[in-house]
């Protein structure tokens, strides 16, 4: 159980650096004219811009599905392959 903890930590770990990634990635630079940060990976959560665009909820539940199967996937694979 252990192994598989630290596999899913893993997994769990590696969207959230990839949500940190996009975030530098798809945002806009700081001295835009149309300065806009999107937050989310893979789905865009949030948009923060001039016009207020509320928080798209879907996408975040399904942010958080993809990011638990694909951890427990990884979790299973670690704790297989270093057994």
């Amino acid at each position: 159980m252990k192994r598989f903890a630290t596999g899913f930590a893993i997994g769990l770990i590696a969207f959230a650096v990839a949500n940190v990634a996009v975030y530098f990635y798809r945002s806009s630079p700081a001295g835009a004219t149309y300065a806009a940060e999107f937050y989310g990976f893979p789905f865009v959560v949030w948009i923060r811009c001039g016009i207020p665009i509320p928080m798209n909820v879907m996408a975040l539940c399904c942010d958080i599905a993809i990011a638990v199967v694909v951890s427990a996937a990884v979790g299973w694979f670690w704790g297989r392959r270093v057994a």
